[in-house]
């Protein structure tokens, strides 16, 4: 018999909903809600007569939208922007500072990454269930465009 290699995670008790990952899903849903009014309307005022159409590109656009804005935060995270972070805050501090070492800026890059990746990060992912649901009612909708026309 082979012996199936332990799952590191194993041990770790499944993480429920904090309250603040409820309060940050509510207020995506709202901001989404509301980016899906404008979208709304302008369908609306453009003339658009078919229902289906216009509530699956009023629930797809923020969805889609809400989705690739939370890779956007997975891939920053990871630390794809922190050059151009580290390089804007050391110009910001050179203009505003005679003596940038007086300010409390790191020294080095090296610093100022072991500062930010130091840090434990924040649960985004109820920005990615926001968009996915979004996103799946209006898949819904864009589906019954097309077998209903």
């Amino acid at each position: 018999m082979q012996n199936k290699p332990e799952l590191p995670f194993k041990d770790q008790k499944p993480k429920k909903f904090t309250k603040s990952f409820v309060i940050g899903w509510i207020v995506c849903f709202v901001i989404a809600a509301l980016a899906g009014a404008v979208v709304y309307l302008t369908e609306v005022s453009s003339g658009q007569e078919n229902t289906n159409v216009i509530w699956a590109d009023t629930l797809t656009i923020p969805g889609l939208l809400f989705i690739l804005s939370y890779f956007v935060v997975v891939v920053s995270n990871a630390g794809a922007f922190d050059m151009l972070n580290y390089s804007i805050g050391l110009a910001w501090n050179n203009v505003f500072y005679k003596r940038i070492r007086d300010s409390k800026y790191p020294n080095s890059y090296a610093e100022y990454k072991e500062l930010k990746h130091g840090k434990e990060k924040n649960d985004v992912t109820f920005i990615l269930y926001t968009g996915c649901l979004f996103l799946l009612i209006g898949a819904i909708f864009l589906v019954l465009y097309y077998v209903y026309r």
